[in-house]
């Protein structure tokens, strides 16, 4: 004889599906951004891994953020600008006396042939402490490509897992939707790491870029690996294993 329970029971897992939205659903989906933990401790020892992962792209982030801004503010330039018309504003004012250089570690930085005016020697130094961080944050977003790719095979199947295991799980009824939810949560911001990556490292780049192509150097790939192309190598040289590109000589890359 059937009871109420057990219909309960067989009808749960359908009911779920029916009643939260799918991973990656857009229409009505979460806009969750943060990954949560569930007190579920087998998925949660993921979790953490996938949520430390998540704070460097937001560290990276950050630093894409914040050196357009501190940029704009030593230009004297409005909130918003775009990096490239701020670089070809800082060229304009520098009057031609800035050129790249390459250090040994093959990082670039600004240097100038002759005095500047201050806020062209304020727009440099916040610059110069830019790419040093984005060759810090690139190196370290090619390094968690392999992570990445692991956090996602583990976790794509514990909705599914959490709807048909969750008394072993130790989860009464009541728990299991507000679970499940955060669980499809979080599998979809790691599903969407990935991408998350190759558009912080890809705009970090094309930034590097445009101060290579403003002020001489070898463009694209010149401080680091792409996050999707680690091991490429360039017209400026051969990538290290850390992601960085050894230079070619001169050592000081001269304005064309």
């Amino acid at each position: 004889m059937t009871t109420k329970r057990s219909l309960i029971l067989a009808l749960l897992p359908l009911t779920l599906a029916l009643g939260c939205p799918k991973t990656g659903s857009t229409g009505g989906g979460s806009t969750v951004t943060d990954i949560e933990l569930t007190g579920i401790d087998s998925f949660d020892s993921v979790f953490r891994e996938a949520r430390d992962l998540d704070e460097r792209f937001d560290s990276a982030k950050a630093a894409l953020d914040s050196g357009r801004t501190t940029l704009n503010s030593a230009l004297g330039l409005a909130e918003g600008t775009p990096f490239a018309d701020a670089i070809a504003d800082l060229q304009a004012k520098a009057q031609g006396k800035l050129q790249v250089a390459v250090d040994e570690g093959g990082g670039l930085s600004l240097q100038a042939s002759d005095a500047v005016p201050a806020n062209v020697q304020a727009a440099v130094d916040s610059l110069n402490a830019t790419l040093a961080s984005y060759k810090a944050a690139v190196a370290d977003l090619a390094g968690a490509k392999d992570d990445i790719t692991s956090l996602v095979n583990a976790t794509k199947s514990f909705p599914s897992q959490l709807q048909s295991d969750f008394k072993n799980l130790d989860l009464s009824l009541n728990e299991v939707p507000g679970k499940l939810e955060t669980v499809r949560d979080n599998v979809r911001i790691i599903g969407n790491m990935p991408e998350r990556v190759d558009k912080l490292g890809g705009a970090m780049q094309d930034n590097i870029a445009v101060v290579t192509g403003t002020f001489g150097g070898g463009g694209r790939g010149a401080t680091a690996a792409s996050p999707s192309s680690p091991t490429t190598s360039t017209e400026q040289g051969t990538q290290s294993e850390q992601g960085t590109t050894a230079p070619s000589q001169p050592r000081t890359l001269k304005r064309k």
